[in-house]
C-alpha cells in the first residue's frame, strides 16, 4: 500500500484502486501521478540494462586478458628453457599499416602512463600484433573478439580497444589495483645441476648437487628456498632445510653418510617467508647411489660452431673433466649467441682416458632486408635474403646525382647502432635486421644577370630534383627589346627557358638586349636589320616584310613590301 499527499488530502494506491481519496478522489491527478511513476520506472530499467551490458563487455574483456596472461607466462618460461624459438614472437609492431599501428601505439603509451604496478612493460617496437584469429591459434582461445599487442619479453598484454567502464578504459590489467594479475607473475623455479638417476660415488664421498634458484621478478630476501633428504617418496615436515643462496642464486646441496645401493630422494621447494606460501612446488629427484673404487678419469667435451660456409665446423671451446671409469655421464651443452645447441650425449667414461664427446652448433640464420631508397643506387650492398649470424654484411649507397647519403638506420634491431660510414661492413646480429637509408636532396643555385633589367616577378634561386618543372619570366628595360636567355641553356639566346623536373647542377643566366629597329623579314627568318622605316622601305626585298621590333616603336607592323617598294603601316 502507497500513501501520496498532494495539497493536503491523501492518495492510496492499493491493489482494487489505481488512486482513491480518502475525502474525494481527483481523477486527473491520479493518472498524472500514474504517468510520472511509470516514466521513472522506465528510466530506471533502462539505465539498468545498459549498465549491465557495459559490466558484462567489460568482463569478457579482462577475462580475456587473464587468459591471454597465463598463455604468456607460459610462453616466458619456455622461452627461458629453450624450449620454443624467441624469434617466433618477435614484435611487428614498426612494420603495421599506419592505423593499426597508431592505435595500438595509443593504447600501449595510455597502458604505460598509468601502470599501477610499477613494473616496466618494455618497448613498443616488441611487441606483436595478433588479431582475434591469431589468438585463437597461438593461444587456443575460442571465445575473443578483440585485437592485442603482446610483449613476450616483458609479459605484458594490451587490449587495442581495452575495457570501458565507469567512463574509464583500461588496456591492461597493469592499470587496475587489486588484480593479481598485475604484476604479470611467473612462478619461479629450480634448477638442478643432476636430473636423477644412479649417481657414482668414490670412497664414501658424499653426494653434492649443485643447485640454481630462478626467482623471476621476486626479491632473494623475500623467499626461502628449502631442500630435504629422504629414502622414500615421501617427506615429513620437520626434515626440511633452508638453504642460503650466494650471489648468483646458487648453492650446494650435500648427503653425508651415504649406503652403498640405496636410493635417495632429493626434495626442493621454494616459499615466501612472510606467508609460508610455497611459489616453487615440491620436487624430488631420485638418486640410486653406488660406490666405486676407481680414480676420477679425464675425459674430453669439445664444443664446436658451424663456420660460415654452412657445412664446416671449428673448434671454439674445450673442457677437460673428469669422471668415473665406466661410468655413464651425459656431458652438458652450452649456450652460444646465435647458435643452436644439439642434443646431449649420453657416453660411457673409458677407463684409459680416451673419452672425447664433440658437440656441434649450427649457426642460426635471421632474415635481411636492405630497404629501396629512391635516389640511390644500391646495387653493390649485400642482397635482401636469410643469412646466418655474423655474416658480413656489404653496406654501399652511391648517390644519384641531385640526393646525398644521410645515414644506415641499423639500431632498430637493438644490436646495432646507425652509421654515417659509406661503404661500411656490419655483421649480421642474432636477430631479424631491417636496414633503412636516411638521405637528403641536394639543393642547387640559380644566378641571373639581368645586365640592368628588370623583373616584374622575381625567378626561383634554388631548386632540386623534386621541384616542379618551371619556365624562367622574362625582364624588361626601357628603350631595349630582351632578345633571351643566355649561359646555361647555350650561347643562343632564348626567350623561352624552362628547368625540367629532375634537372641537377647550378645554373646561371645572363640577359641579351638590342637595340629597336626596323627588321626584314622572309617568313619567319630576319633576313636584315635598319635602324629607320626609310632604311628599311629603300632597302628591303621585293616579297618580303618589314616590322617594327622594339618596346616605344608605335608602327607595329608593315606589310609585304611590292614591286613597286609601296608599304602599309598599321599603328597601335
Amino acid at each position: 500500500m502507497i500513501y501520496l499527499i498532494i495539497d493536503k488530502s491523501i492518495y492510496i494506491i492499493g491493489e482494487k484502486d489505481m488512486f482513491e481519496k480518502k475525502n474525494k478522489g481527483i481523477t486527473l491527478i491520479a493518472l498524472i501521478l500514474t504517468i510520472v511513476i511509470l516514466l521513472i520506472l522506465l528510466t530506471i530499467g533502462v539505465n539498468t540494462g545498459t549498465g549491465l551490458i557495459k559490466d558484462s563487455r567489460y568482463t569478457k574483456t579482462i577475462s580475456e586478458m587473464k587468459t591471454l596472461q597465463t598463455g604468456v607466462n607460459k610462453i616466458y618460461e619456455e622461452i627461458k628453457l629453450n624450449e620454443v624459438d624467441e624469434s617466433k614472437y618477435e614484435g611487428n609492431t614498426s612494420s603495421l599499416e599506419s592505423s593499426k599501428k597508431a592505435k595500438a601505439q595509443k593504447s600501449y603509451n595510455t597502458a604505460k602512463n598509468n601502470n599501477k604496478t610499477a613494473k616496466d612493460i618494455g618497448n613498443f617496437e616488441d611487441y606483436k600484433y595478433y588479431t582475434p584469429e591469431e589468438l585463437k591459434k597461438e593461444f587456443n582461445i575460442d571465445d575473443v573478439d578483440s585485437d592485442y599487442i603482446i610483449n613476450a619479453k616483458s609479459r605484458t598484454v594490451i587490449s587495442v580497444d581495452g575495457a570501458k567502464r565507469d567512463g574509464n578504459t583500461y588496456y591492461s590489467l597493469n592499470e587496475i589495483e587489486g588484480e593479481q594479475y598485475n604484476v604479470d607473475y611467473i612462478n619461479p623455479f629450480i634448477k638442478l645441476s643432476e636430473d636423477g638417476g644412479t649417481y657414482i660415488i668414490k670412497n664414501k664421498n658424499p653426494i653434492k648437487i649443485e643447485l640454481e634458484a630462478e626467482l623471476q621478478e621476486i626479491s632473494k630476501d623475500k623467499v626461502k628456498v628449502e631442500y630435504a633428504w629422504s629414502t622414500s617418496n615421501e617427506i615429513t615436515p620437520d626434515s626440511w632445510e633452508e638453504l642460503i643462496l650466494d650471489e648468483e642464486n646458487k648453492a650446494t646441496i650435500s648427503k653425508e653418510n651415504i649406503t652403498n645401493e640405496q636410493t635417495y630422494y632429493l626434495w626442493t621447494k621454494i616459499s615466501i617467508k612472510s606467508t609460508n606460501e610455497e611459489v616453487a612446488a615440491k620436487v624430488s629427484k631420485e638418486f640410486i647411489v653406488k660406490q666405486s673404487t676407481q680414480d676420477d678419469i679425464q675425459y674430453a667435451v669439445i664444443h664446436k660452431k658451424m663456420n660460415l660456409d654452412g657445412e664446416t665446423y671449428t673448434t671454439f671451446e674445450t673442457e677437460q673433466l673428469f669422471g668415473l671409469g665406466s661410468s655413464q655421464i651425459k656431458p652438458r651443452t652450452k649456450n652460444y649467441e646465435g647458435f643452436t645447441a644439439p642434443e646431449r650425449q649420453t657416453i660411457t667414461i673409458n677407463p684409459d682416458g680416451t673419452t672425447v664427446v664433440t658437440y656441434n652448433y649450427e649457426r642460426n640464420k635471421y632474415s635481411y632486408t636492405l630497404q629501396e631508397t629512391e635516389g640511390i643506387d644500391l646495387s653493390e650492398s649485400t642482397q635482401n635474403g636469410d643469412l646466418y649470424f655474423e655474416q658480413p654484411i656489404t653496406l654501399k649507397a652511391v648517390p644519384n646525382t641531385g640526393y646525398e647519403f644521410g645515414e644506415w638506420q641499423l639500431s632498430e634491431s637493438g644490436l646495432l647502432e646507425n652509421s654515417t660510414e659509406n661503404p661500411t661492413t656490419v655483421l649480421m646480429p642474432a636477430k631479424n635486421l631491417n636496414v633503412a637509408i636516411a638521405k637528403t636532396t641536394s639543393q642547387f643555385t640559380i644566378e641571373y644577370n639581368l645586365e640592368g633589367g628588370v623583373l616584374a616577378e622575381s625567378n626561383p634561386t634554388t631548386y632540386n630534383v623534386n621541384t616542379e618543372s618551371f619556365t624562367l619570366k622574362n625582364p624588361t628595360k626601357e628603350g631595349l627589346i630582351f632578345e633571351g636567355w643566355t649561359g646555361s641553356n647555350g650561347e643562343t639566346p632564348e626567350l623561352t627557358v624552362t628547368i625540367e623536373k629532375g634537372s641537377t647542377g647550378n645554373k646561371t643566366y645572363t640577359a641579351n638586349w638590342a637595340q629597336e629597329y626596323w627588321g626584314e623579314f622572309n617568313g619567319n627568318t630576319l633576313i636584315k636589320k635598319y635602324d629607320t622605316l626609310n632604311d628599311a622601305f629603300s632597302n628591303a626585298e621585293s616579297g618580303n616584310t618589314i616590322k617594327a621590333i622594339g618596346n616605344n616603336i608605335t608602327e607595329n607592323q608593315v606589310s609585304n613590301v611590292p614591286s613597286r617598294k609601296s608599304i602599309f603601316l598599321r599603328f597601335k
